[in-house]
């Protein structure tokens, strides 16, 4: 997903660059790589979380691909998920049912998967989306489908400036 977070990182850009978003917001990307230092004795997550925590933001943008990635558990709670991404959009979403915030914004890439993809890892990413079907669905709202870096990029500049009202949500 590298290259949708540099895509991400430019409409950021962008946006901080329109007067009537910068006039009202200052957007600044939070990436583990840049927030989260070199730090040893606990859990990754636990160092991610301590210095940029998902449902703390204002704006949650959450990108999958073909893998689920890398299993967390929380050690506090002993609470288990597929993927540090997973456990930061469930973080996010239970922060946005019980608070109204962050807004967050939810991206599939459909890209043509690379031959080495784990079919196991694929099948994770498609039961993560069926969370979000159906009436009783655990998860509810829509996500954004994209087949192509240019295609997510154009998504996601128009899903943060509406074109008709000039307006960050």
């Amino acid at each position: 997903m590298s290259e949708e977070r540099h895509i991400v990182k430019r409409v950021i850009d962008r946006c901080n660059r329109v007067h009537s978003i910068a006039e009202r917001y200052v957007l600044r990307p939070l990436a583990y790589e840049q927030s989260a230092p070199a730090e040893i004795g606990q859990g990754p997550q636990i160092i991610v979380d301590r210095h940029m925590k998902a449902g703390s933001s204002d704006l949650f943008i959450c990108i999958f691909g073909h893998r689920m990635g890398t299993p967390v558990t929380l050690e506090e709670t002993g609470e288990r998920f597929q993927s540090g991404t997973e456990y930061e959009f469930v973080d996010a979403y239970r922060h946005n049912q019980r608070h109204g915030k962050p807004y967050i914004l939810l991206y599939r890439g459909l890209k043509p998967f690379p031959p080495e993809t784990d079919p196991e890892e694929l099948k994770a990413v498609e039961a993560f989306f069926k969370r979000f079907e159906g009436e009783h669905a655990e998860f509810k709202g829509l996500y954004k489908a994209y087949r192509s870096n240019e295609e997510f990029e154009t998504c996601s500049s128009t899903t943060l400036i509406q074109p008709s009202q000039k307006t960050l949500f």
